[in-house]
């Protein structure tokens, strides 16, 4: 069977707290996890269908020494779960 297609749009994505300097790195991270968390979607029909005008992903609490790359990493993560879910 031929897995479907994921199509994710996000117009605006507000980061609060991180410095500007480190936004690209947050948005790199941010966009590989995602990609890899749909990738193991399985079966790809888990994902639920949405068009939502927002999305919540709730806030992340991470320790004060985590970088840019590690909050993208885990809001990646948490938008998935709510799209898995």
């Amino acid at each position: 069977m031929k897995p479907g297609r994921v199509r994710v749009h996000i117009d605006r994505l507000v980061l609060r707290g991180i410095p500007r300097e480190q936004r690209d790195a947050f948005v790199a991270a941010f966009e590989k996890e995602l990609s890899r968390q749909f990738a193991q979607a399985q079966p790809h029909g888990a994902l639920r269908a949405r068009h939502a005008p927002t999305l919540e992903a709730g806030r992340l609490q991470l320790p004060g020494s985590s970088g840019p790359k590690q909050l993208g990493l885990q809001a990646a993560r948490a938008l998935a779960l709510g799209l898995k879910g």
